[in-house]
């Protein structure tokens, strides 16, 4: 429960982000193609049968790369979140998490960007350090997730990596993956709906 307000709370906090434009692209380790580096960030899902999708820089879209560093006695939780908003608050978000604790004199690196987003396949999890966290919202708001005060059944769910690359600037590094996923999500009523096709290509970002 904790948890599931945690991201809550931070999905409201940055909406006012802006996102970044791309400088000059590097590939990183591990699977990286020319069609990845020259995809926009974008997000298309089938829903109990609905289609939705969005794509950065189209339609008021959106994507914030960032990580959101939670001091925790000697250590850090660098929660990383790549999120799709959109200024219409009546069209889809979409975003995806995935955290790592370290001491708190270390930074968070490119490095741990591609061991948490390697290329291959990932579970999900009930926290954002043991797996994928996957929320989705209609409407931007009433947000559902791939788990919820109580662990969604992911039994059958996927969720696939095939590219990865990173992407150099002026003050930052961004880390850009693609993947191919389907899993369950839930709000905090315990209501479920089933996302039974999906992918994404989006950033998380280093500040150098």
């Amino acid at each position: 429960m904790k948890n599931m307000y945690r991201l809550s709370l931070i999905l409201i906090s940055i909406i006012f982000l802006n996102s970044c434009k791309k400088d000059e692209v590097t590939p990183g380790t591990g699977s990286s193609t020319p069609t990845l580096a020259e995809t926009h960030y974008n997000f298309n899902i089938v829903s109990d049968g609905q289609a939705y999708s969005a794509t950065d820089g189209i339609g008021g879209y959106e994507n914030f790369g960032f990580s959101y560093d939670i001091a925790s006695g000697s250590d850090i939780e660098w929660l990383n979140m790549s999120m799709f908003i959109s200024g219409d608050s009546t069209k889809p978000l979409f975003a995806i998490y995935r955290s790592i604790i370290k001491p708190s004199n270390q930074q968070l690196t490119v490095d741990d960007l591609r061991t948490l987003f390697s290329p291959g396949s990932h579970n999900y999890g009930t926290d954002p350090t043991g797996g994928i966290v996957v929320a989705y919202s209609e409407n931007n708001y009433n947000t559902d997730q791939s788990y919820n005060s109580e662990a969604v059944d992911q039994t059958g769910s996927t969720f696939v990596i095939t590219d990865t690359l990173s992407e150099k600037e002026a003050v930052q590094t961004n880390f850009k993956f693609k993947a191919h996923f389907n899993c369950k999500l839930a709000n905090l009523n315990g209501d479920q709906k089933t996302i039974s096709s999906g992918s994404v290509v989006c950033k998380f970002s280093i500040l150098d």
